[in-house]
């Protein structure tokens, strides 16, 4: 009976034991999830860095000031870094309106040209061709001013 009482406190040792083991465990840590922040990437170039959001307020304020190299360089690093943005557009025409205020005007023209054709349906498009026509008149570039004028009787 003596090991039978033996036995008897052994097992109940090992289940306190057990049971005190039990209680000093912590619970599990709650995880909690990163916040899904939206982060914009940076465009790196030569001349300028920063957001797609920096670059085109920088290229406003500097068309705004009359700072054309740097408008341009803003808005050649947009255009550059996203082609297909729907702001491209608008960051076209600001980079050829850059360009002549550079005195850069065969660049300026082909800047408009470039807008005309990459988006013949946006509302800038208007503008564009007709600031082409502009200097090719003033570049008496005569010939690209012809084949400008066919282009716009041709279409609808």
């Amino acid at each position: 009976m003596i090991s039978k009482s033996i036995a008897s406190a052994s097992l109940l040792v090992v289940a306190l034991a057990s049971l005190a083991g039990c209680a000093e465990t912590t619970p599990p840590a709650i995880v909690v999830p990163p916040k899904n922040e939206a982060v914009q990437h940076q465009i790196l170039s030569g001349r300028t860095e920063g957001t797609p959001k920096e670059l085109a307020e920088r290229g406003e304020r500097a068309l705004l000031g009359q700072k054309w190299r740097e408008a341009a360089d803003a808005y050649e690093a947009l255009y550059g870094a996203e082609p297909q943005s729907k702001d491209a557009p608008s960051w076209l025409m600001s980079l050829a309106t850059a360009y002549e205020g550079l005195a850069e005007l065969p660049k300026a023209r082909e800047t408009y040209r470039l807008l005309a054709s990459r988006f013949p349906g946006d509302p800038q498009v208007r503008g564009a061709v007709v600031r082409e026509a502009s200097l090719d008149a003033y570049l008496e570039d005569y010939k690209a001013l012809g084949e400008l004028g066919d282009k716009l009787l041709a279409s609808p």
